[in-house]
């Protein structure tokens, strides 16, 4: 941090040695995300919100001057019955010097000691603005010398967008579009004025990480990698977005007919208190009545009580059963025992809705007769085939960006980095990406058959054998854009490897961590040298 202090031109060493960067905007502009973004800077430290203090202080001085002002009229000094008598001594530089003290102090002594550089965010400039444009410009000159050395961030964010968010949205949407354009303009004009203090970035450029982002964070001084920025991006900022769950459970009325019991659990889920909810969750669990010999109730209800549970498609004339696992075929696979089964019937839309996939069984004792297989897939790759398919195929964390939940939908090393946090917000993503051994009770011992995923085509052959016809395995839900393990950085396919350490054990005959780990390689190494040609 030396060298930003070096950079913001600080002619003489301050008492306080550090270096001052604030922003200034407007509300639901998204500061509470660029300040989370700054504090991951090494040694910085950006406070919130502060009520507008600073300006309260530079009021004082400003009354102070006009106070003088009025002690000079001409070569009088105002009688005792002048409204203005009696601050003849009055010392304006001295009102001047400790208004710059507490500015710095109140910033500095709130900050950890080993901050180099300190700030804070401000939403409350518009309303100088609006009442004055002139004041805000002296003010924020006045900000550039008592902090100094500081830089200015000038935020801002479309208007419109602005005019919908939060209370804005109450407000009158002509007027409040008109105040925020006039101030967008402020803002920018002035850090053109000013260029070697401050710089202008839209809230545009910070969520989607633009040249113009990186640009201000260079201009700054905050040295952050694109990880780091893009974690802080997948977290919930601001009192407006309170890191809460509502997409990590499903919609449920009681005018349904469901559970109350499970209807409090989700709601309680929902609002993070994890462990009400379990009572909750733990009291639907012992009023379901068996049904031929076991409970049958929604997979997530298994996994949040940490019971075993098995998925199951089946066909019953033929007795098979298929363990389902997100990721790995499931959809090819159930639509080929829906036409084993039902040969003369068109397949129906959602084949997952037909075999119940959602709902999930405590023992699977009536299978015992039936032939129980399979297929399962290597770890990173499923990984990679849900990120393709349910992030940017079925847009499955686009409703956590309409929320404000998180600022935008992740790349792969961002959606990698920070699974545990999607798989908790999300309850299809809790689905895709828990890991297989998981589904299987980490136990292949019940199964006649396991498939690797490579082998797919097998399993239509087999079955075919078993109804004494000729099936064709249906290929499903291969949408999406071109994704590989290419496009994992070291750090998220290192993670990956972490998450799904369980899988790799359970499934060593078929998939093993070196092996992907020198596919990945290979890949990495081939993107290199094309990027390089």
């Amino acid at each position: 941090m030396i060298e930003l202090i070096k950079k913001m031109g600080q002619k003489r060493k301050r008492p306080d040695g550090k270096g001052f960067v604030l922003v200034v905007t407007h509300g639901r502009s998204g500061s509470t995300l660029l300040q989370g973004i700054l504090n991951r800077a090494p040694g910085w430290h950006i406070h919130g919100e502060n009520a507008n203090m600073l300006y309260h202080q530079y009021q004082e001085l400003a009354a102070a001057r006009k106070i003088k002002k009025h002690q000079k009229l001409g070569h009088h000094v105002p009688p005792e019955t002048s409204p203005w008598f009696g601050y003849k001594n009055l010392d304006v530089q001295k009102i001047n010097a400790q208004v710059r003290r507490r500015m710095r102090s109140f910033l500095t002594e709130t900050a950890p000691a080993e901050a180099r550089v300190v700030g804070f965010k401000e939403v409350r400039y518009l309303d100088v603005f609006l009442e004055d444009p002139d004041a805000l410009t002296r003010y924020l000159d006045f900000l550039l010398k008592a902090l100094k050395p500081c830089k200015f961030i000038m935020l801002t964010r479309d208007p419109e967008a602005t005019s919908s968010s939060a209370w804005w949205a109450e407000e009158d949407k002509t007027k409040v579009v008109t105040n925020l354009q006039a101030f967008s303009r402020f803002l920018e004009d002035y850090a053109s004025s000013h260029s070697d203090d401050a710089v202008h970035v839209s809230y545009a450029d910070v969520v989607n990480q633009t040249d113009a982002f990186w640009s201000m964070m260079s201009f700054v001084g905050a040295k952050t990698t694109r990880d780091e920025v893009a974690a802080a991006l997948s977290m919930p900022h601001s009192y407006k977005t309170k890191a809460i769950r509502p997409f990590a459970v499903p919609k449920l009325s009681s005018a349904k007919g469901y559970s109350p019991d499970l209807i409090n659990a989700n709601a309680e889920w929902a609002k993070g208190n994890s462990a009400t909810a379990r009572t909750h969750y733990q009291a639907y669990y012992d009023a379901i009545d068996p049904v031929d010999g076991r409970k049958i109730l929604p997979a997530y209800v298994f996994r949040r009580l940490g019971l075993r549970s098995w998925p199951a498609m089946t066909s019953d004339s033929a007795k098979i059963a298929y363990f389902n696992i997100p990721k790995c075929g499931c959809t090819s696979v159930g639509n080929l025992l829906f036409l084993a089964e039902r040969p003369d019937e068109p397949r129906p839309k959602d084949i997952h809705r037909h075999f119940r996939a959602a709902q999930h069984a405590d023992t699977i004792d009536h299978l015992q007769d039936y032939y129980k297989f399979t297929v399962v897939r290597d770890p990173v790759k499923r990984f990679v085939s849900c990120f393709r398919n349910r992030v940017l195929h079925h847009g499955d964390l686009k409703p956590l960006v309409d929320t404000n939940i998180i600022h935008r939908v992740p790349g792969i090393n961002e959606f990698a980095l920070r699974l545990e946090f999607f798989a908790d917000q999300s309850l299809v993503m809790e689905h895709h990406v828990t890991p297989q051994s998981r589904f299987l009770n980490n136990d292949l011992s019940f199964l006649d058959r396991v498939y690797p995923i490579e082998e797919i085509a097998q399993v239509a052959k087999d079955v075919s054998k078993m109804v004494g016809r000729d099936l064709d395995m249906p290929h499903e839900q291969t949408g999406g854009p071109s994704v590989g393990l290419a496009d994992l950085s070291e750090e998220a396919f290192e993670h990956i490897l972490k998450y799904y350490e369980d899988d790799y054990v359970l499934l060593r005959d078929y998939y093993s961590v070196d092996a992907i780990r020198a596919e990945y390689t290979a890949a990495r190494q081939a993107r290199l040298a094309l990027e390089g040609s």
